[in-house]
């Protein structure tokens, strides 16, 4: 699962993204929105690009990165609307693809996924 902060980072990112552009927010600005440090933005952004939730862009030098927010192929439905049953599997599916790149990914003492945690599939 994701934490608190990945989770409000990946919304405000998703509501800024409303372009072709992406979201194109520093991390210092970013972290003011948020009421972060631009040190734990950075962090976040790059554990949301390592679980496959978050692309970036670069736009050249001197220019602030472009930031998309994504889903694994595996979690985005076809149809519009998802009952509540569709909705949890895809919760679901989610749950199982974060998992299973926190194993894959090794755990850094600056707040990587701490080794032995054991995280809750919905």
């Amino acid at each position: 699962m994701l934490t608190p902060t990945e989770k409000l980072t990946y919304c405000e990112l998703m509501g800024l993204c409303q372009t072709r552009a992406g979201a194109t927010i520093g991390a210092g600005a970013l972290g003011r929105r948020l009421g972060l440090s631009t040190r734990t933005v950075e962090r976040v952004r790059k554990e949301l690009v390592t679980l496959g939730l978050l692309e970036r862009k670069d736009r050249g030098q001197g220019r602030t990165a472009a930031w998309f927010p994504t889903m694994p192929q595996i979690c985005r439905p076809r149809a519009r609307r998802l009952d509540d049953d569709q909705l949890e599997e895809f919760a679901r599916r989610l749950a199982h693809c974060i998992i299973g790149k926190r194993a894959q990914t090794p755990t850094t003492a600056d707040g990587g996924t701490p080794v032995g945690v054991v995280l809750q599939v919905v």
